[in-house]
């Protein structure tokens, strides 16, 4: 068996000494790579990326649609903001007219013309920080910044579809839990225990 690393995810891997100068497929990242030969002076075999298929990584479908959560709750709760500082008159008459449609929320429409936009910028801010958490979970890189923009996305009740939200967050932070997934994340690996063989795809 030899050790390379994965030029895909950069995971230290093993192979069988027959994939040495074929295509392989790396079982983390799922990307395909030329396993070079190894060299007179006896150090590790170099590696080339032929072709890497993020769709095929289990975390790029939950962290796809948290970026997407995420960007779509910066953008509506920094709109509202912004639309109820910039003409607060008219977002309290709107906003005490909502209230007075239900007879038992009548007392709440003024805490609620005090507290929405603040809660609004709070809440933008917590879905920048669960952006951000996509990103790195894409990416594969910062494996604790991509838990705590998972937490953040799933109890960010604030955020448009609070409901929807708390599913994305919990698919995006039981997806990072998942030890396959953690591994593809740069220094989870222990180097004196490396993981399983690349899956050899032809010639």
């Amino acid at each position: 068996m030899e050790r390379i690393i994965c030029p895909g995810c950069q995971q230290s891997i093993r192979v069988p000494e027959e994939a040495l100068g074929k295509r392989a497929k790396c079982t983390f990242c799922k990307c395909h790579f030329l396993c070079g030969l190894r060299p007179a002076d006896g150090i590790a075999p170099s590696t080339r990326l032929l072709r890497n298929i993020p769709v095929a990584q289990k975390r790029f479908l939950p962290a796809l649609v948290l970026l997407f959560a995420s960007a779509l709750g910066i953008f509506q709760n920094s709109l509202q903001a912004i639309q109820a500082f910039a003409d607060p008159r008219a977002f309290e008459e709107k906003t005490l007219d909502q209230f007075e449609r239900v007879e038992q929320l009548k007392e709440m429409g003024p805490v609620t013309v005090t507290w929405r936009p603040r809660i609004q910028i709070a809440s933008a801010i917590l879905s920048t920080i669960s952006l951000i958490g996509a990103f790195a979970m894409l990416r594969a890189r910062r494996h604790g910044l991509a838990m705590i923009g998972s937490a953040v996305g799933m109890f960010n009740i604030a955020n448009c579809c609070c409901f929807a939200n708390i599913l994305i967050g919990g698919w995006a932070l039981s997806t990072l839990m998942k030890p396959d997934v953690r591994a593809e994340f740069g220094g989870s690996s222990s180097p004196e225990e490396p993981p399983s063989p690349t899956q050899l795809v032809g010639d």
